[in-house]
């Protein structure tokens, strides 16, 4: 379910919500990083960067480019096996799952305790 949220645009990220709700503030609570999109919640937010970073998955796999993420998640599936693909949808759940405890709780997980909710989740 949270594959397919991702790849159609669903998340409620803060530039998805600002596109529904005007005057709503887009920017990453993060990093203040202009507009907070899937892609930048996911994949290019420092949060994301180190947690990609620690991970066994290969760097060009979580570089989108110019692609949209619902594009590069289609991509993706065609290319990597069973295992790869719910190793990198667990990843993508777990960076998710701590960007709203580092926003909503004010407490972070850390790399460590997110490779401990990969693992959980596979």
């Amino acid at each position: 379910m949270f594959g397919w949220k991702v790849a159609v645009g669903g998340l409620a990220t803060k530039g998805n919500i600002a596109h529904r709700l005007r005057g709503f503030p887009s920017a990453c609570e993060l990093c203040g990083f202009v507009e907070d999109s899937d892609a930048h919640a996911l994949l290019h937010c420092p949060v994301a960067v180190e947690i990609w970073s620690h991970s066994d998955v290969a760097e060009e796999l979580w570089h989108t480019g110019s692609m949209s993420v619902g594009e590069h998640l289609h991509r993706l599936a065609s290319i990597l096996d069973d295992v790869q693909w719910r190793e990198y949808l667990a990843i993508l759940w777990a960076i998710w799952n701590e960007r709203n405890r580092i926003i909503l709780a004010r407490k972070a997980s850390g790399v460590v305790g997110v490779w401990r909710l990969v693992l959980f989740s596979l």
